[in-house]
């Protein structure tokens, strides 16, 4: 999934501009010469350039949506790995940004889905993001291994009214894909994102 990052007052949503702004905060510090530091400016004017259209061409989210983005953000993850309340170091770089979330909008919008099925939650932006464009008796199912996520994006997704479209099974997802299986549970759309080794096993499962 996609993060946003901010550099001075610079914000993406993209992890390699945010590796970029790394390589280029060492390049200066090193004193690299101007030729590479030029280079590096202009591979970021040629991401921005590229960001500054997409978002020109994508629709503002909802105003829940657009909370949950902030709210997610702004939650203090280090603060509670720390504390041991989540099960790994969570990084904001899941979270699906405002054209990944548009995207998914437009699928299951097009496809005429009334029964999603997610695997790999985080806080909710593409589940809530799905559920806004289905009918009222749509149902986004979504899975999540990490039971501290599962509280707060309840909390988060509830804030709008089409939180109730969304039903979280927490655990581990092959668990919970093969209850669905043996449930004879059948899905329209399908979306993975979790955990990247773990792809063909969820793919195989859910076909």
């Amino acid at each position: 999934m996609t993060m946003c990052l901010q550099m001075s007052d610079k914000i993406s949503y993209d992890p390699a501009l945010t590796k970029l702004w790394e390589v280029k905060r060492e390049a200066e510090k090193l004193g690299l010469p101007e030729t590479i530091i030029s280079g590096l400016q202009a591979v970021e004017d040629l991401f921005e350039a590229r960001e500054v259209y997409c978002d020109g061409k994508t629709s503002e989210p909802s105003d829940a949506l657009s909370k949950l983005m902030k709210d997610t953000m702004e939650h203090p993850w280090q603060q509670v790995f720390n504390e041991g309340k989540t099960k790994w170091n969570i990084s904001t770089r899941m979270l699906s940004g405002n054209l990944e979330g548009y995207v998914l909008k437009f699928l299951v919008s097009a496809s005429k889905a009334k029964r999603v099925l997610e695997v790999g939650m985080f806080t909710g932006c593409g589940a809530l993001g799905m559920a806004e464009v289905m009918p009222d008796d749509g149902k986004v199912v979504t899975c999540e291994f990490d039971p501290y996520l599962v509280k707060l994006t309840r909390t988060f997704v509830d804030k709008s009214p089409h939180g109730k479209k969304i039903t979280i099974l927490e655990g581990p997802a092959l668990d919970s894909l093969n209850d669905l299986g043996k449930k004879g549970e059948t899905f329209d759309f399908i979306f993975i994102d979790a955990d990247k080794p773990g792809y063909c096993d969820y793919f195989n499962v859910s076909i």
